[in-house]
């Protein structure tokens, strides 16, 4: 029996009959010229499209958004569900995936600075973190791997596509069955080498850990949390428990282990340094675009040369549904369409799917808004979740330093 590659549900499939699903896939390819936005029903066919791209030379865009919220030019939405197909002595290997001259990849970025925008990247940076993230998790053949992250941006594509590819691991995809996080004992191996969650789905990962035998697990997209931290401990199983810092642009910055203090050890090879404004990274997984270093968008205290406190995001970044977005981006918006003071608060809630919800607080004598007119011009902008709840106040409150604070509104 051949080794198991990815199994989603009750489909499987090995590496070479892997390659000769892409091969016969990237015949669709031939004549398109453009980039291409792969999509697909099922983690499985998902892969098979991305491995058609890259045998055929061509660059797939990587997102969570659809074809009419790209508003790109120049895209072909590729609609495809691909057949399994069984190698017949084929001689691919997974080195003839990672040929593609130029971008390997590029990722739209869901617009955590209040716009999204496409980052290329190249294969050398991806298998470079890749294999880092290999060694760190002592990740060799035969290791189960189980994701709940699709493979649709730089973490799930790294953690649930890239990595068990090369280190020729099992993956295995999972989804939550229902509210109350049942999963299914047959999707996934009792032994587990690698969870991969966000904080989002912690609730799915730790009935997964209480049923099954779990190294590691890692997360990544947001701040894990106090709440889930205590929780971890309240578990009582072995299990080692990993955040992971980064992003599309800066590829990973570093990890810690959880529970414990924000403070991160970087990854090899990436360099941290202050200037006057901002700290700026130095990283081979870093889309820098010619530059010796990029700024990060992060508050930081350096500990020492190879490790870092995390003070959380400069740019008041919050994820809605493990999605990031600007708080800032929502705020100015709703300043400028509705002509007044604005402040906005996200309410976390670690038990909710979404992550919590957003409040806003409005500095008006009238409650009189156009709730379906408001929220039909603000979901066409895609730059966040529509707020839950809205409060009027006449006058914002200012403390002693006539500065108006979030505790101050939320003790009204």
């Amino acid at each position: 029996m051949k080794p198991l590659i990815l199994q989603f549900g009750k489909q499987a499939i090995d590496l070479q009959d892997y390659l000769a699903s892409c091969a016969e896939a990237a015949k669709s390819l031939k004549d398109v010229s453009v980039d291409i936005l792969p999509q697909a029903p099922t983690p499985l066919q998902t892969w098979i499209l991305y491995g058609a791209c890259f045998l055929a030379q061509k660059t797939p865009i990587l997102t969570t958004r659809n074809r009419e919220q790209l508003q790109m030019e120049n895209v072909y939405e590729w609609n495809f569900s691909p057949e399994l197909r069984q190698d017949k002595g084929g001689s691919l290997t997974c080195e003839d995936l990672f040929a593609t001259k130029g971008p390997a990849l590029k990722f739209l970025t869901s617009g955590s600075t209040g716009k999204p925008k496409t980052i290329n990247k190249t294969w050398h940076q991806l298998i470079l973190e890749a294999n880092q993230l290999a060694k760190l998790f002592k990740i060799d053949g035969g290791c189960n791997i189980v994701s709940l992250v699709p493979p649709l941006h730089i973490f799930g594509f790294l953690y649930s596509y890239l990595l068990p590819l090369l280190s020729k691991s099992h993956v295995y995809f999972t989804t939550p069955r229902d509210q109350l996080y049942k999963i299914d004992s047959c999707d996934t191996p009792h032994d587990i080498q690698l969870l991969i969650t966000v904080p989002t789905l912690w609730p799915v990962a730790r009935e997964i850990i209480l049923q099954k035998n779990v190294c590691n697990l890692i997360s990544s997209g947001a701040a894990f949390g106090d709440r889930n931290e205590i929780s971890l401990k309240e578990l009582g199983k072995p299990t080692r428990y990993w955040e992971v810092l980064g992003s599309t642009e800066t590829g990973g910055i570093g990890y810690r282990e959880m529970p414990g203090e924000q403070i991160f050890k970087q990854f090899e090879g990436v360099e941290i340094r202050s200037d006057v404004q901002k700290w700026q990274l130095m990283s081979p997984f870093a889309t820098t675009n010619g530059l010796d270093s990029i700024p990060l968008s992060d508050s930081l205290e350096i500990m020492d040369d190879h490790h870092f406190r995390h003070l959380g995001r400069s740019d008041q970044i919050f994820k809605y549904g493990s999605k990031p977005y600007s708080m800032n981006a929502i705020q100015t918006w709703f300043e400028k369409r509705l002509g007044i003071p604005t402040i906005c608060e996200f309410i976390v809630n670690t038990e909710a799917i979404s992550g919590g919800e957003l409040t806003v607080y409005l500095e008006s004598e009238s409650d009189d808004l156009d709730y379906a007119t408001l929220k039909s011009e603000f979901q066409l902008l895609a730059i966040g979740p529509f707020p839950k709840k809205f409060h009027f106040l006449k006058k914002f409150p200012k403390d002693e330093n006539g500065k108006t604070t979030l505790a101050l509104l939320s003790s009204i």
